[in-house]
């Protein structure tokens, strides 16, 4: 089966909604948006996520087997001056039955590629459930380091959730 990975257009925004959809009703401890709250959604608010207009340094990458998208990744430069110099990763998320066959990994690492390549980018950041102990894994392996713990992050059916906040540092 023909694999790719790929920066998500307009045109993939149905299909983008789809997964995204999943991702909060299936992973709901992964996100800190609600598949209630986004089902509501006008499908502009998820065209603004593939090209939000006007924001250079931003990208949302797919991960497709044949044409299923089976995973995406975000990455977006800070716009202010002072905080250029950071790009953060957001809205990670593979389809259950494609984990383990190195998807999040490859996504991942095409994010970095991209955030690497920015103008003035030297780290990357990222925020990931305390839980989710194959998605700390993951990020530690790509280099990420853990700089704090946000305590009771998410509150989502009546439990809170820490978040663990991670960092890597790029070459200058």
């Amino acid at each position: 089966m023909n694999k790719s990975i790929r920066i998500l257009s307009a045109r993939d925004m149905p299909v983008y909604r789809d997964i995204r959809l999943r991702g909060l009703r299936e992973d709901s401890t992964a996100f800190g948006s609600s598949y209630e709250e986004e089902l509501e959604y006008p499908d502009q608010k998820f065209l603004d996520r593939i090209a939000p207009s006007g924001v250079e340094g931003h990208a949302l990458f797919g991960s497709f087997e044949g044409e299923e998208l089976v995973g995406v990744i975000g990455i977006a430069q800070l716009g202010k001056a002072k905080m250029r110099h950071t790009a953060d990763i957001w809205g990670m998320y593979v389809k259950a039955e494609h984990r383990g066959r190195g998807i999040g990994r490859a996504l991942l690492d095409e994010a970095i590629r991209f955030g690497a390549a920015l103008d003035g980018v030297r780290r990357i950041r990222l925020a990931v459930n305390a839980k989710n102990e194959p998605a700390r894994q993951l990020y530690r392996s790509r280099g990420f380091e853990c700089y704090g713990n946000e305590p009771n992050a998410l509150f989502i059916d009546g439990e809170y959730y820490n978040e663990e906040l991670y960092v890597l540092s790029l070459s200058a």
